[in-house]
């Protein structure tokens, strides 16, 4: 009798079991979530100058569990980086769900940067990206 109660027990505990839900990498973990643009700066001649961004014109990106970066409507555009500097880690991007596109890129050619994306994390609640010349301020959207 005791033998078909621990069998019976396994065999609920065996078909209770879920998988687990993916959870964000760790050098990732800190920017999962959706982000606002604030500002943006420019060079001009010998001049850096920094630009607000008003909220009606600001874009949303989001860092996906797994690093994707997606748009606000929760798709990859075409050029989103498969790699990118992190606080200057590289992170290679490796998708752990199907990431959905807004178009088709295949064929297309976009601009090229000889450096990473770059992402800098000031705090929690902020991050600055770099990308070729463009330089872009974050807030996280709650």
């Amino acid at each position: 009798m005791n033998k078909n109660i621990l069998l019976i027990l396994l065999g609920f505990a065996i078909t209770n079991c879920k998988k687990d839900e993916p959870g964000p990498p760790p050098e990732v973990a800190s920017i999962v979530g959706r982000w606002r643009t604030v500002e943006y700066t420019e060079v001009k001649g010998d001049s850096i100058l920094t630009h607000s961004i008003p909220k009606e014109q600001s874009r949303i990106i989001i860092f996906r569990f797994d690093g994707v970066m997606l748009e606000e409507n929760g798709k990859q555009s075409c050029g989103t980086p498969g790699a990118y500097l992190l606080n200057d880690k590289l992170i290679e991007v490796k998708p752990q769900e199907p990431v959905p596109t807004t178009i088709d890129c295949t064929g297309l050619v976009g601009i090229w940067c000889p450096e990473y994306f770059k992402i800098i994390q000031r705090s929690s609640n902020e991050i600055a990206t770099e990308w070729c010349t463009m330089k872009l301020r974050y807030v996280r959207e709650e």
